[in-house]
């Protein structure tokens, strides 16, 4: 995918998050985030998105900005997120991919295209927790059946929530050891997770012919996207799935 898609993918998913979070009302109990309601995930993305832009209008690599503070009122909230995401689109556009940003201070070559794909992603999921809100309070379209994400797409979030997972993780505290292969074949996603013990994990192609790994995780790009994420899907898990308890998407 390139930058301009994923700025359209911002678009797309912080409108539809918008208008689920709008139906479902602001005290809607969130089920895929038991610790929300609705306010709190709007306040959340819409904080997310202002500290994203905040990011790129900054232009440092070495600075994170600190995390903005969100209106109260629900009204207000929602039109200062509708701000934000404008101007966060407006920034992935005109600085393009290789504008400077702070990047979880890891270095990437383009930090422009980093923040592009991330926000996307962060809204895609965000997107669905509304979804999963609305369809508790109202019924309707079930998003764990009727939502699903185009496979390109999904197939590049898996890579993505996989590489925030390294970023996150403390490699010092692994202890367990194996390999997982991670196999989308509607995206043509085949991807294998190295873990060592005490050392950072190692993401890459498949070798061989891939059967010899100890854990598997296959099915379409949606499920195996959504598994990623800790939410409701039906991707299918088999081999040693411990090696799996502790990947830890953020």
């Amino acid at each position: 995918m390139q930058h301009n898609d994923f700025i359209e993918q911002i678009r797309v998913h912080s409108e539809a998050m918008r208008a689920a979070a709008l139906k479902a009302g602001p005290e809607a109990r969130v089920p895929t985030c038991p610790e929300w309601d609705v306010r709190q995930l709007v306040a959340h993305m819409a904080r997310v998105q202002c500290w994203a832009g905040d990011n790129l209008a900054a232009g440092i690599r070495e600075a994170r900005p600190e995390f903005p503070p969100a209106p109260e009122d629900w009204a207000e909230l929602h039109a200062w997120w509708l701000a934000k995401q404008e101007r966060l689109t407006g920034l992935l556009a005109e600085k393009g991919v290789d504008t400077p940003a702070w990047t979880f201070g890891y270095e990437v070559a383009e930090p422009g295209a980093f923040w592009a794909r991330r926000q996307a992603h962060e809204v895609a999921i965000h997107r669905l927790d509304a979804e999963h809100a609305l369809f508790e309070v109202s019924g309707g379209t079930d998003p764990g059946k009727e939502l699903l994400f185009d496979p390109a797409f999904a197939g590049d979030g898996i890579e993505e929530a996989l590489w925030m997972a390294l970023v996150f993780r403390k490699h010092a505290e692994r202890t367990e050891e194996g390999t997982v292969l991670f196999h989308a074949a509607d995206a043509g996603v085949a991807l294998v997770l190295t873990l060592t013990a005490g050392q950072p994990a190692e993401l890459g192609p498949v070798r061989g012919t891939g059967t010899d790994t100890d854990a598997v995780v296959a099915g379409t790009a949606d499920a195996i996207y959504r598994y990623l994420w800790n939410r409701p899907n039906n991707a299918v898990v088999t081999g040693k799935s411990e090696l799996l308890d502790r990947i830890g998407t953020p």
